[in-house]
């Protein structure tokens, strides 16, 4: 669907498209930050499974 399009994107869409990739990147970053944040201060992070090396 998609490839046609980014075929004969031009180099200001290719920018667009990048800057939001990057822009995506950053809010799920962000995201999963505050959730480790909010894990910690309910003093539960220790016991998901990643922390004690455990597999999910």
């Amino acid at each position: 669907m998609y490839r046609g399009f980014w075929s004969k994107a031009s180099k200001k869409q290719w920018q667009q498209m990048i800057l939001r990739y990057w822009a995506n990147c950053s809010w799920i970053d962000s995201m999963f930050d505050r959730v480790m944040k909010k894990l910690e201060a309910k003093g539960i992070l220790d016991n998901c499974p990643r922390q004690r090396g455990l597999p999910v």
